[in-house]
């Protein structure tokens, strides 16, 4: 996701105040299911943005009211910006696990999410989820 796609969607103005947003720390965590990307983004009160994403298209629906006007704005910008960031992963990383085994992979894996209370309960729910939809 780069600038000029964004400030296509947003417009210059709405584009800079969205990368400011994300610089601030300002966008929660994700939640990334399928195509779209969830987030709450702390402006005068906290706003519920999401992004639908596909291989053509970026959509953003947000709570703020600067969205009856605009189909995509500062807080939809700054949720891209988080996601285009969380996508990437370091070089070093990404070769490192490419020569563990699966086993050492499900190993460090389960090791990290259950010393982090909070993100063993993200990944309880996001499996409970997916049960339910099948």
């Amino acid at each position: 996701m780069d600038l000029n796609t964004l400030t296509l969607l947003a417009g210059e103005r709405s584009t800079t105040r969205g990368l400011n947003y994300f610089n601030e720390g300002r966008v929660g965590s994700l939640t990334i299911s399928g195509d779209q990307v969830v987030a709450l983004v702390e402006g005068r009160e906290p706003y519920s943005v999401t992004l639908t994403i596909t291989e053509s298209t970026l959509e953003g629906e947000c709570s703020c009211p600067a969205s009856g006007h605009s189909e995509f704005c500062k807080h939809c910008v700054a949720v891209a910006l988080a996601w285009e960031h969380e996508k990437r992963a370091p070089n070093w990383l990404v070769s490192h696990l490419k020569r563990l085994k699966k086993e050492q992979l499900i190993e460090h894996l389960v090791r990290q999410i259950m010393a982090d209370e909070d993100l063993a309960n993200k990944w309880q729910r996001r499996i409970t989820t997916t049960k339910l939809k099948k």
